[in-house]
């Protein structure tokens, strides 16, 4: 079962630096890596947990994820007044996507903090990239890229020391 579980890890991981590669370097995913990581991330969570349990923190997230997006609807809305809103200017479908690969991996209060922390490591490395490259009419951020880079670097971390927040009951016990 141990390696069973290790070798879902790896091939998640691989995958993960596949998305990272591919949003940096092309500014898009190949979509079937998406369904990949999702099904990894299902028989991952599975191994461990019931299906119950995973649905229903799959469906928390999910709400999470719904209203995050309303609210950046919201804004977009407010600040700009499109006429109609193309949603793809501002939010790519493989972001969503992977959000949605996320939540099935994490449970809600880790995927909140991993969403949360996965923005401001991405906005970061692309504000230092940018500094570093100076500025450029490219105004794209690869954030399933960088946020499947992040993932990708917690998990192997977690191999080598254990990282209580990955889990909501270390993570209850650093905030408490």
């Amino acid at each position: 079962m141990v390696a069973l579980r290790w070798g879902l890890e790896v091939s998640v991981v691989l995958l993960l630096l596949a998305v990272l590669v591919q949003d940096w370097r092309w500014r898009g995913v190949y979509w079937y890596l998406f369904p990949a990581l999702a099904l990894l991330a299902l028989s991952s969570r599975l191994l461990t947990q019931p299906l119950l349990t995973v649905a229903i923190e799959f469906a928390c997230s999910a709400g999470f994820l719904a209203v995050h997006l309303a609210a950046v609807a919201g804004y977009v809305w407010l600040r700009f007044r499109p006429a109609t809103w193309q949603w793809q200017a501002y939010l790519g479908l493989g972001d969503i996507l992977f959000w949605g690969c996320a939540a099935l991996w994490f449970s809600p209060l880790v995927f909140v903090l991993y969403f949360f922390t996965s923005l401001l490591v991405s906005l970061a490395i692309v504000g230092l990239a940018r500094l570093w490259q100076g500025t450029t009419g490219n105004t794209h951020i690869p954030l399933a890229g960088l946020q499947a880079g992040y993932m990708a670097l917690l998990l192997v971390c977690s191999w080598i020391w254990p990282l209580p927040f990955l889990t909501e009951d270390g993570l209850l016990l650093l905030l408490l």
